[in-house]
């Protein structure tokens, strides 16, 4: 069976859902197939920081993965707890859905590091939270 087999290990990335599979020669010259199915999960990862200068470089803030998850919430805040951005179905493909680093009022927050929480809204995902810097 495949227990004798010599098969070679492999290391798999996977990007997208789909089948893999295993062909492998026993000691006996004997070919074996085996397959798994690998559902990807992504992951969602929030930039540090960013420069909203209007120079088109770092203008907004990049979260990414988010684009995985339209349901999302996106909440910025101060350190003083006060809420300054708020967006659902936070998009980095979209620049109006994206904080562009002012505050609900459409002023420019000063530079400084703020706090933020972002909800997948999808089963098995915590809130990820952390700081973000504006840098202007």
């Amino acid at each position: 069976g495949l227990q004798n087999a010599n098969v070679l290990e492999t290391d798999l990335t996977p990007d997208v859902a789909r089948w893999y599979y295993l062909s492998a020669l026993t000691v006996d010259g004997c070919a074996e197939l085996d397959s798994i199915y690998i559902n990807f999960i992504p992951n969602v990862f929030a930039s540090g920081g960013f420069s909203p200068n209007g120079d088109g470089i770092n203008d907004y803030w990049n979260i990414e993965g988010i684009d995985d998850f339209p349901n999302n919430l996106v909440e910025v805040y101060t350190r003083w707890g006060i809420k300054v951005f708020s967006q659902k179905g936070y998009s980095n493909l979209d620049p109006n859905k994206q904080w562009d680093g002012r505050a609900g009022n459409g002023n420019d927050l000063p530079t400084g590091t703020y706090y933020y929480i972002v909800i997948t809204n999808e089963g098995g995902y915590i809130p990820i939270t952390g700081p973000v810097t504006i840098v202007r």
